[in-house]
């Protein structure tokens, strides 16, 4: 009884290649009971599909001479009349010299015809596989090694059918596309391209263990193309429809299929191509050419076969948030992970929820940033993820107008409207940042955040250092911002608009650190809340409460 199912789909799809096809569709849900297999091949004959379903039956051979010349995988009798005595099946199938279709539904063995619409092919429907031998389902194989079985098929009848396009789904989603046949094409609009490959080469470093990693899948079918790129960190999926929101034509397909191309290659290509319209065409088994009206690549395939299956299937809490929140937490808390720890937490932005709050925060050791979002009905939770990739998530939801994050226990995934990236996640218990915040201060300064950028620049350009000490003076009628280097000399500047309350305090910090807040705040007023001069700092928006920075002053001369 080894792999039970897949012999079931393996002399199906075998008729299916006999029948001509040139796309074959393989459908398998209910843990690998319920079967589908579609193609476009020559379909069977009204006269003829009574008998299909019959012992030793065939519409495969036409002659006797035929019989001494065989040239099929198989007569569809035996696999027909086997398969509809233990499962139900309804057979759906049209000759392209019809105008009309048949149908066949068979139970118990008991077959019923009738005429229907439908397309050119056959589709065979097995549902409910073994339902009337309960003992057999014991000794079946698990779904999840049934279903590597048949992944395992396709890719062997796509090697020696390379004019035949496999796809493969598992409870309605592409799990395995197997073929890009030579002298497939699609023309597309470039723009949209450039797009998707920015968005999907963020995963595709070129820094991947595994070379097929390296590169990026391009995937096309009736849905769209499907760019998929993916490493140890970070797996993104973006697609690009037909047709846009308007109903203007993005896409021109000819034929299904897939292709994977070294992802810097063919970004750099795409970019620098000038027309507007792009043509892609495989012209080889391993060759795909790229043109518009003026330049014309072959770039080099890699083998789509050993490109690894990945598991988009994320549950766990989900919430929405609008793409600009997002982007706003991102920026306002990402700054300030450190960028190389020696506990990797530190690395990454902190996400939790608890109390109707939402907070992204991240830390370094010497400063803290936190943005808190008011959000009802969403279970607590914490996560930590890498900062690098987190700040890619929000540069590829620039454009979109929601994200739904799903958190599970080891990945976060971002989905918007066309694009599904998934994150791991820094294992380790993070800091409550929260209560590292001071809740009283003996002074405080408000100052419009632009001005003092300008001012923290100007004083900045003595030292080549990029972690320069920078030094206020402060008073009730004074604010001066000082800076020196013994190589090359001081500087002084002086804040006219601003308000201090408190004791004359002269205080030092790293010039980058403080301009690194402030141009978050673009031309707002903050305030800067202070205890002794080497406690910690809190900076935040006069106008809001929901973002802010804390920093470590620095001992200086």
């Amino acid at each position: 009884m080894k792999k039970d199912r897949l012999t079931k789909i393996k002399e199906l799809v075998e008729n299916s290649i006999d029948a001509g096809a040139t796309k074959i569709e393989i459908s398998v849900s209910n843990e690998c009971r319920n079967l589908r297999i579609a193609d476009n091949g020559c379909g069977i004959h009204p006269d003829d599909i009574l008998l299909a379903f019959s012992k030793h039956a065939t519409s495969k051979i036409e002659t006797d001479e035929d019989l001494f010349n065989i040239a099929t995988l198989g007569f569809r009798g035996e696999a027909l009349s086997s398969i509809i005595s233990i499962a139900k099946v309804t057979c759906t199938t049209r000759p392209k010299e019809f105008d009309y279709g048949t149908k066949v539904e068979c139970e118990n063995s008991n077959v019923k015809q009738a005429k229907t619409g439908c397309a050119v092919g056959t589709i065979m429907n097995v549902e409910n596989l073994f339902y009337n031998i309960p003992a057999r389902l014991k000794f079946l194989k698990s779904s999840k090694t049934e279903f590597a079985y048949i992944q395992e098929l396709m890719q062997n009848l796509a090697l020696i059918n390379p004019n035949i396009a496999f796809d493969v789904k598992n409870d309605g989603k592409v799990m395995q596309s197997v073929a890009w046949n030579k002298g497939n094409n699609l023309e597309i609009e470039k723009n949209y391209l450039e797009l998707a490959l920015n968005n999907v080469g963020r995963a595709a470093t070129g820094k991947a263990v595994r070379p097929i990693l390296n590169g990026t899948k391009i995937e096309v079918n009736n849905h769209g193309l499907f760019l998929t790129a993916s490493d140890s960190r970070i797996s993104i999926v973006t697609k690009i429809p037909l047709e846009d929101s308007n109903g203007n034509t993005i896409i021109t397909m000819f034929e299904p299929g897939i292709a994977v191309i070294n992802a810097r290659s063919i970004t750099d290509v795409v970019r620098k191509l000038s027309g507007t319209k792009i043509e892609i065409e495989t012209i080889e088994e391993n060759i795909l050419k790229i043109r518009d009206e003026v330049s014309d690549f072959s770039l080099n395939c890699m083998d789509a076969n050993e490109y690894p299956l990945i598991d988009l299937n994320i549950s766990g809490i989900e919430f929405n948030l609008e793409t600009k929140q997002f982007i706003n937490c991102v920026d306002y808390s990402s700054y300030a992970a450190s960028e190389k720890n020696a506990k990797p937490v530190y690395e990454g932005v902190n996400i939790c929820s608890n109390d109707n709050k939402l907070v992204f925060s991240a830390t370094d050791g010497v400063r803290i940033a936190i943005k808190t979002l008011e959000c009802s009905n969403i279970a607590p939770f914490s996560v930590t993820i890498p900062s690098k990739l987190i700040e890619d998530v929000a540069r590829i939801a620039e454009g979109d107008s929601n994200v739904t994050i799903t958190i599970c226990e080891k990945k976060v995934s971002f989905k918007f409207k066309n694009t599904l990236v998934i994150v791991g996640i820094i294992n380790g218990s993070y800091p409550n940042v929260l209560k590292v915040i001071p809740q009283t201060f003996e002074s405080s300064l408000i100052v419009n955040a632009s001005k003092l950028v300008e001012s923290l620049d100007r004083t900045s350009i003595l030292s080549s250092d990029r972690n320069n000490i920078v030094r206020f003076s402060l008073s009730n009628n004074s604010f001066k911002v000082h800076s020196r280097s013994q190589e090359v000399g001081s500087v002084s500047d002086v804040i006219n608009n601003f308000t201090y309350e408190g004791n004359n305090l002269e205080i030092s910090f790293t010039a980058r650190y403080v301009i690194e807040i402030l141009k978050l705040f673009g031309n707002e007023e903050v305030k800067f809340m202070f205890n002794e001069n080497l406690k910690p700092v809190v900076i935040k928006s006069i106008s809001s409460e929901e973002a802010l920075g804390l920093i470590l002053p620095t001992k200086t001369y």
